[in-house]
C-alpha cells in the first residue's frame, strides 16, 4: 500500500480544515500517517484508519509521499528530514518558489480560495481530486463520567473564549443565553480554558452554568452530546462543524465566508458593519463593537430557531 505522511503544526482550526487533505489520500488508497501536535491526537483517536505521530518522530520511517500543510520554516526542516519520492509544499510567491525548489518536488499556491478550507484546495487539485470536501471527524456520543449527565439530558454547549480576546463573546450575550436556556430546562456547559471569563459567568447567573477543565477529548463528547454549541471563532467551532454538530458561530472581526465552517449544520450570527473583517493585531478604534452590540433578542432567536423552539 502506498504510504502518505500529512504535516500540520498550525493551530486546531487549520489542523481540521486540513483533514479534507486526508480523505482525499485515503480515497486513493494511501495509507495516511498524520503528523500533528500531540495535544490535537484526540480529534482522531477512534479513527483507526489513520496512525497519529508527534514532530519527533518523522524521521522513523519513508513515504511515496509527503504533504506539508503548514509550509513554514519549522515543517520544511521535518520535510527535508523525511525520506519520501514526492514532496508538496505550498508557496506564496515566485520567489518562495525559487529559494524552496529543493525541499519539495512540487509546490503550490498557498492561497487561492480565500477560504480556510478552501486555501487546501490546491492541494486536491494537484492530487487529481476535484470533490469540494469539507472537514469531518468520528466520535462517540457519550458524557464525560464528571458531568454525571445520561443520554435524555437535554444540554447546549458553550465555548465563550478565542485565542484572539476581540473574537470572545460578550458575557452579557452568553448571560442572555444562560438565563432563557436555563427557563427551558436545558443544560448549559461551558467550555473554555478562560478560568476567570468562565468563573464570572457562574457567578452572574447563580451557578447555573456547568465548567469543568476539560482534554480535548472530552471537549469532543461534550460537543457530540449537545443539542445545541454556540462557539466563538476558535477552533473548537470547526471541531463542532467536522463533528457534524449543530451549531451557531459567533462573529465579529472576521467574517464567516472566510473562517467559517462550511457546512449548513452552523450557522452564523454576526453584524454587518463597514470595517468588517479588520486587522486584529491592532487596538480597535471602536472598541470591538462588533461584537459588544450584537443583539440579545436576535441572538435568542437564532437560538431557539436552531433547537426547534
Amino acid at each position: 500500500m502506498k504510504k502518505a505522511l500529512l504535516i500540520n503544526i498550525s493551530d486546531i482550526g487549520d489542523i481540521v480544515s486540513s483533514s479534507v487533505i486526508l480523505d482525499a489520500l485515503r480515497a486513493q488508497g494511501f495509507s495516511v500517517t498524520f503528523l500533528m501536535p500531540k495535544f490535537v491526537h484526540s480529534l482522531w483517536d477512534t479513527d483507526k484508519e489513520v496512525k497519529l505521530i508527534g514532530p519527533d518522530e518523522a524521521k522513523n520511517d519513508q513515504y511515496d509521499l509527503v504533504v506539508d500543510l503548514t509550509s513554514d520554516k519549522t515543517s520544511r526542516k521535518l520535510v527535508r528530514s523525511v525520506k519520501a519520492r514526492t514532496k508538496i509544499g505550498r508557496i506564496k510567491s515566485t520567489w518562495q518558489k525559487m529559494r524552496h525548489w529543493m525541499t519539495y518536488t512540487k509546490m503550490v499556491d498557498k492561497k487561492m480560495d480565500g477560504h480556510i478550507v478552501g486555501d487546501y484546495y490546491p492541494i486536491l487539485h494537484a492530487l487529481k481530486d476535484q470533490n469540494k470536501r469539507i472537514p469531518q471527524l468520528i466520535g462517540n456520543k457519550q458524557w464525560p463520567a464528571k458531568f454525571g449527565f445520561d443520554e435524555s439530558t437535554k444540554v447546549v454547549s458553550i465555548h465563550f473564549g478565542a485565542h484572539n480576546p476581540k473574537r470572545v463573546i460578550p458575557e452579557s450575550l452568553v448571560t442572555y443565553a444562560v438565563q432563557n436556556l436555563h427557563a427551558r430546562g436545558y443544560k448549559v456547559v461551558l467550555i473554555g480554558t478562560e478560568v476567570e471569563i468562565a468563573e464570572e459567568i457562574i457567578q452572574k447567573n447563580n451557578n447555573i452554568p456547568i465548567y469543568h477543565k476539560l482534554t480535548l477529548a472530552e471537549v469532543k463528547e461534550v460537543l457530540l452530546s449537545s443539542k445545541l454549541f454556540i462557539g466563538a471563532d476558535s477552533g473548537i467551532l470547526h471541531i463542532a462543524a467536522a463533528l457534524g454538530v449543530t451549531s451557531i458561530g459567533v462573529y465579529g472581526p472576521n467574517v464567516p465566508r472566510r473562517s467559517g465552517p462550511r457546512t449548513s449544520a452552523v450557522s452564523f450570527f454576526e453584524q454587518d458593519l463597514d470595517c468588517r473583517p479588520c486587522n486584529q493585531n491592532i487596538e480597535c478604534p471602536i472598541g470591538v463593537k462588533c461584537m459588544l452590540t450584537l443583539d440579545q433578542n436576535k441572538f435568542l432567536e437564532l437560538i431557539l430557531k436552531k433547537l426547534n423552539l
